[in-house]
């Protein structure tokens, strides 16, 4: 059984692959959510470099993967080893509403419905108005500019780059 901050943790674990400590936070969870979750072997805990500095980060298990299929039923989890990305991408999901959540779907997800050369890291819709996040390299977004452009004219999205 989970609780609702454990959920929003799970949640968020499907939908960005990995996460820190300040986006549990952020989540609305705490020390215990983490541990708890730990306990129940549901996330474990790893460490990536950003900027020179150790930085904890927490992915799903197996088990995890399990638990979150058993009980929500979706299939489709968000697949990144770049860490350093999908941690950017959990601090964007984490300032989201609750209604803008709801609608985030991840690259995973997109593929499925899908037929494109290039995919968002996700969708989701704000205002009214569908939004691609792209989480990208500092030094590739001159070179992937006119394409993601691209690809937002013929979705009909907007585009919100995440430089790493």
């Amino acid at each position: 059984m989970l609780n609702l901050q454990e959920e929003t943790v799970m949640n968020a674990l499907y939908s960005c692959a990995a996460i820190t400590k300040n986006t549990i936070r952020k989540l609305g969870g705490d020390e215990d959510t983490i541990l708890n979750l730990i306990n129940k072997k549901y996330i474990k805990k790893e460490k990536i470099d950003i900027d020179n500095k150790s930085i904890a980060i927490y992915k799903l298990t197996k088990q995890g993967e399990k638990a979150y299929i058993d009980k929500f039923g979706k299939k489709h989890f968000y697949r990144c080893s770049n860490l350093r990305k999908a941690a950017e991408l959990g601090y964007f999901y984490a300032l989201l509403t609750d209604e803008e959540k709801a609608t985030w779907k991840s690259k995973d997800e997109l593929a499925q419905a899908l037929n494109c050369s290039i995919y968002p890291d996700a969708v989701f819709t704000r205002g009214g108005i569908p939004s691609g996040v792209f989480v990208i390299k500092t030094e590739d977004v001159d070179e992937k500019l006119p394409e993601l452009k691209e690809f937002a004219k013929e979705q009909k999205i907007k585009i919100i780059l995440k430089r790493i």
